[in-house]
């Protein structure tokens, strides 16, 4: 039971949270009442109103039956009128000029003083106008000196002056003469104007960032803790994360980052080459700031959908992993596509696409784990929104379909029996269930040249002859089927992994020697003749490999000529 104090305190907390729901509510309506004011004293019919000083509207009586005058009203829409008058002319004119008189009976040329108000619009209001003061000089009345200025120290106006409102001790050689340099008042205005706005934006872009750095909910240890301006123009910038790094952005005057330095126990190369890509902005920083912030919350929603044996399925499927991967991929969204393989840096590649699944990333680990054939180091694997993500290390080298035809004899003999050498490691795996065929796992298979969705997995090979046959049998009146079911039925098979999309397109090759072996999506335990036969029905646009298949994998004649009855009668997709 709770104690009186422990009542007291959350009935106080109650009210508490009552009362800032209020004030947000009337702080709401304020500013709708603002929004709605400013709304009607601009329409065309209240101006119209206005103008013709209709007498009778609008009319209103009190709680007594009294009627009151609608002068106030129309006072109240008169000002708000005004009010958009001027708002609307300081944003169109950002400089105005005007004459005033200095009172001192001292003053030069007779107190004549000519200003200029220069505004400054910025986060959907008004700052404090600057002014600039300025008079004759005493003995050039054609030049102008600023006798007085609210400009802030963070602005270099002084360079400005020398340059656009040079005196007349600021004189200039041409043709070995002594020549006055004119003065550009009106460039001088739009400069120093350009360099106020420009000071505004920074500053503003700085707080904003740190009031989203420090407001943020949920914080994770690879988001952003502050981002503080170091020096009083805004353009040294200080970063630092929640996880201890900390970094430096020196900007140009337009926001744009031109260095930037990020350490913690070292430098943070990648992350410093992010900054400066492609020239971004301070506004930019945000997408970083925020983007695991909301990985993490749609993960976390999906979550807890799923149960927690169903969420991490995949390889090195983990919670940083997956938020690490997701936003290198948003961050990397304009990298050109090598067809569905996106290039995170130069060492790490991912495959991500719908028509794919995570038994590529599963052979992948199950063929490194159980033999010496070069494959890709999986990184991380996970299946989200229908995408299958996979995330590998770059093999080096390229496709030998690439050079393979510009090797000498020689050459291609080495490559061709290297590659032999490869397969025959990878056929002496030991199937741990003997007959049955599956992929690694006895799970479903997929090979779009049979079908688009998965298939099997098949008990024995004869159950997988049959599926290939559609269950059709001997007896038929169709062309070929007879002889199909003889032959499958010709002799026992065994079974061993198999490729099964062994393309010159997906064996890479580097100085003469195998890189690495890729493209695993088509992998599994299958008939003894099948590496064969796939291999040679592979590409029918790489028609050349054909002639080099017998030299890297053993033949099976008989069971290739079966195949090709299959796939008269039955084409594949």
């Amino acid at each position: 039971m709770d104690s009186p104090a422990d009542l007291f305190s959350n009935t106080f907390s109650e009210l508490d949270s009552q009362i800032l729901t209020l004030r947000e509510q009337i702080r709401t309506l304020f500013r709708r009442k603002s929004a709605l004011t400013s709304a009607l004293s601009n329409s065309r019919t209240t101006k119209l109103i206005l103008d013709r000083g209709d007498p009778s509207w609008p009319s209103t009586k009190d709680t007594t039956g009294q009627t009151s005058n609608s002068k106030a009203a129309v006072d109240r829409l008169q000002r708000e009128l005004r009010g958009s008058r001027q708002s609307l002319y300081r944003i169109c004119a950002g400089a105005t000029m005007f004459e005033v008189k200095d009172p001192d009976p001292h003053a030069t040329d007779l107190g004549r003083v000519f200003g200029v108000r220069i505004e400054a619009f910025v986060k959907d209001k008004f700052d404090i106008p600057y002014y600039l003061l300025m008079n004759r000089h005493p003995s050039q009345p054609t030049y102008m000196h600023i006798h007085k200025h609210t400009v802030p120290p963070s602005i270099p106006l002084r360079h400005l002056v020398a340059k656009y409102l040079p005196g007349p001790e600021s004189p200039f050689l041409t043709a070995g003469r002594k020549s006055m340099r004119s003065q550009n008042l009106p460039r001088f205005v739009r400069e120093l104007r350009r360099d106020l706005i420009a000071f505004h934006l920074r500053k503003a872009s700085v707080e904003h960032l740190d009031h989203m750095c420090a407001s943020m909910v949920q914080p994770f240890a690879s988001t952003m803790r502050s981002v503080t301006a170091v020096d009083a123009e805004y353009r040294d910038i200080c970063l630092e994360w929640r996880d201890g790094k900390i970094g430096r952005l020196r900007i140009s005057k337009h926001g744009v980052v031109e260095r930037s330095v990020v350490i913690q126990s070292e430098r943070d190369r990648d992350l410093e080459r992010k900054l400066l890509k492609e020239r971004g902005r301070l506004e930019d920083l945000w997408k970083h700031a925020t983007l695991i912030s909301k990985l993490a919350k749609m993960a976390d929603r999906w979550a807890k959908k799923h149960s927690p044996s169903n969420y991490y399925d995949g390889i090195n499927d983990t919670f940083s992993q997956r938020l690490r991967l997701l936003a290198t991929v948003y961050l990397k969204r304009k990298n050109p596509r090598h067809g569905f393989v996106l290039e995170l840096t130069p060492n790490v590649f991912v495959k991500a696409c719908r028509l794919n699944n995570l038994s590529e990333a599963r052979a992948m680990k199950f063929v490194a784990e159980n033999s010496r054939v070069p494959v890709p180091k999986v990184l991380c694997a996970f299946k989200r929104k229908g995408i299958t993500y996979i995330a590998m290390e770059k093999v080096p080298g390229k496709m030998i379909a690439q050079h393979l035809y510009e090797l000498s004899e020689k050459d291609q003999a080495a490559i061709l029996a290297e590659l032999r050498g490869i397969i025959n490691e990878l056929r002496s795996i030991k199937p741990p269930c003997p007959g049955r065929v599956g992929d690694y796992e006895y799970s479903l298979l997929y090979d779009d040249r049979i079908q688009r969705a998965g298939f099997g997995p098949f008990d024995t090979v004869k159950e997988f002859h049959e599926f290939l046959r559609q269950g059709i049998g001997s007896g038929t009146n169709i062309p070929g089927m007879d002889e199909l079911v003889t032959a499958h039925e010709r002799r026992e098979h065994t079974t061993c992994f198999t490729h099964g999309d062994l393309s010159s397109f997906n064996i890479m090759a580097k100085d003469g020697k195998i890189t690495g072996i890729i493209d695993w999506e088509m992998a599994g335990w299958f008939p003894d003749y099948y590496e064969y036969s796939a291999t040679w029905h592979v590409n029918p646009q790489d028609w050349h490999w054909q002639r080099h298949v017998g030299r890297f994998l053993e033949e099976w004649p008989e069971d290739l000529e079966m195949d090709k009855i299959r796939r008269d009668i039955f084409p594949p997709w």
